[in-house]
């Protein structure tokens, strides 16, 4: 377990929209400085739970990654998907 992306699961989880989109520098400063592979690779925002990022932050909050855009380092997070 990750538990250093808890405070993220929380943060999302008190959100009262159904999306969240943050930037890469607010996800940072909830949890602190992201890996190198989360501003290249994709996978590194994965909703698997074999992916210790996602299982103790989004997947843990029950919300999922919604959309991602590298470019501009934003992260969309959802609520209920499927």
């Amino acid at each position: 377990m990750n538990r250093r992306y808890e405070p993220l699961a929380a943060h999302i989880s008190a959100a009262r929209w159904d999306e969240s989109t943050m930037r890469f520098s607010d996800v940072a400063a909830i949890v602190g400085p992201l890996p190198l592979s989360a501003f290249k690779y994709p996978a590194w925002w994965a909703n698997s739970i074999s992916h210790p990022e996602a299982q103790d932050g989004w997947l843990a909050a029950g919300w999922k990654i919604a959309s991602l855009d590298l470019t501009h380092e934003r992260v969309t997070y959802g609520s209920g998907l499927t």
